[in-house]
């Protein structure tokens, strides 16, 4: 099946884990450090500047929104098009170029794009806009672990957030962790359930063994063979996030995003065997 959602890979070697459920009490320090080694180490994708940042484990990424809108309230939130529609249907305002970003907004944008899963189009001039114009940028790197996007250094002035997430990574999303990486902020309701250790033991408790086995490369080396042969036998093109493929061919209308972009997930087909002439296609509803 070609789904419009970025569906993750349902990987057998790492569905082993996912009922390895405990209730029990975890160790929320440990397993902090292990997230933070476990980013470090990706080689496709290598993060730079994280040691200049404070950490707390969330609910995902989206768990750390509220703390980007706790950080700076009086601060107009804005999206590129083709960005996580949760802003959108939450009441970001969505602009379409880089001219658009003003002094007294905010910004999140995705590292890989949502709408492509490739880098971010003119990434850099975002980056100096937003430093020019002291706007707090929030790094959502939730496809971590299913891209191949080189070096990223996070250590601008104007990066105040950077989250990453396990959901899209491990196909984990029922049983949702994530860490945020935030620098000179006062301290929000994220920060405060760390300290209490209110966070989620049963999640941290499976996490922490598929961390210990599988590395931030694992399902790009596995499965970047097998996308490029979907994307040449459907005459698409392979994003730099394993599961996705993109075109710009108007017979697949269907899966656009917001207009720009049509984004076909393939993490079913990365699986599966498949004829050509028989996929099932879910478009958008």
């Amino acid at each position: 099946m070609i789904s419009y959602k970025p569906l993750p890979i349902p990987d057998l070697e790492i569905a082993q884990y996912h009922s390895n459920l405990s209730f029990d009490q975890s160790d929320v320090e440990a397993f902090r450090d292990l997230y933070v080694r476990w980013i470090m180490s990706g080689q496709n994708t290598t993060v730079l500047g994280l040691e200049r940042f404070d950490m707390a484990l969330t609910d995902g990424v989206t768990g750390a929104f509220a703390d980007f809108t706790h950080a700076y309230p009086d601060k107009e939130l804005v999206v590129f098009k083709g960005e996580y529609p949760y802003h959108r249907d939450t009441g970001a305002t969505v602009i379409t170029n880089i001219e658009q970003l003003k002094h007294g907004q905010r910004l999140i944008l995705s590292v890989p794009f949502a709408a492509s899963g490739n880098s971010p189009k003119q990434y850099r001039e975002i980056l100096e806009r937003c430093n020019e114009l002291q706007i707090p940028l929030f790094l959502d790197m939730a496809y971590f672990g299913a891209a191949k996007l080189g070096l990223i250094n996070v250590d601008h002035t104007c990066i105040k957030f950077v989250a990453f997430s396990l959901s899209k990574t491990f196909a984990t999303g029922k049983c949702r962790i994530g860490i945020c990486f935030y620098r000179n902020i006062n301290v929000g309701p994220m920060q405060l359930l760390n300290q209490y250790r209110y966070v989620n033991h049963v999640s941290i408790n499976m996490h922490y063994q598929i961390l210990e086995n599988f590395t931030p490369d694992y399902l790009f080396n596995k499965y970047r063979k097998r996308q490029l042969k979907i994307a040449n036998d459907l005459n698409i093109n392979a994003s730099d996030t394993v599961f996705l493929c993109t075109t710009h061919d108007k017979k697949y209308n269907g899966f656009s995003r917001a207009g720009i972009i049509n984004r076909i997930g393939i993490a079913d087909l990365l699986v599966n065997n498949y004829n050509v002439d028989e996929i099932k296609w879910q478009t958008k509803p």
